[in-house]
């Protein structure tokens, strides 16, 4: 199969940080252009490039209990799932029980690699 794939028509990109030269080597969507970039901004126009039919939202604002209100019910209810590439682990075991709660598949690829969004 050939161009963009069908299935995903929406996304909302969310980083709470920027780019930086020392940590380009892993992270397959920032170039040097995009240092000191909002990685939000610079991964939501790389991924343009990639699928131009996907309607993606960039967005620097936290995921956690402090934007509950922003990150609502209807937030997660509009979601089909959840891709996660966090390198924190309180944000990632907070957004593993949203998931739960809201029953959203997680597709978690953050510094725990291989082993998902599981926790013992």
């Amino acid at each position: 199969m050939h161009g963009p794939l069908p299935l995903l028509t929406h996304s909302l990109v969310l980083f709470l940080c920027h780019a930086y030269t020392r940590l380009l080597f892993r992270q397959f969507l920032f170039r040097p252009k995009d240092v000191k970039k909002p990685k939000a901004i610079a991964a939501a126009a790389a991924v343009r490039v990639m699928n131009p039919t996907l309607n993606i939202e960039a967005s620097e604002l936290r995921v956690g209990v402090e934007t509950e209100g922003v990150y609502d019910e209807a937030f997660f209810k509009s979601l089909d799932g959840v891709a996660n590439a966090l390198d924190n682990v309180d944000a990632r075991t907070y957004m593993d029980r949203r998931c739960v709660f809201y029953r959203k598949p997680l597709l978690e690829s953050g510094t725990l690699g291989s082993k998902g969004n599981v926790q013992v």
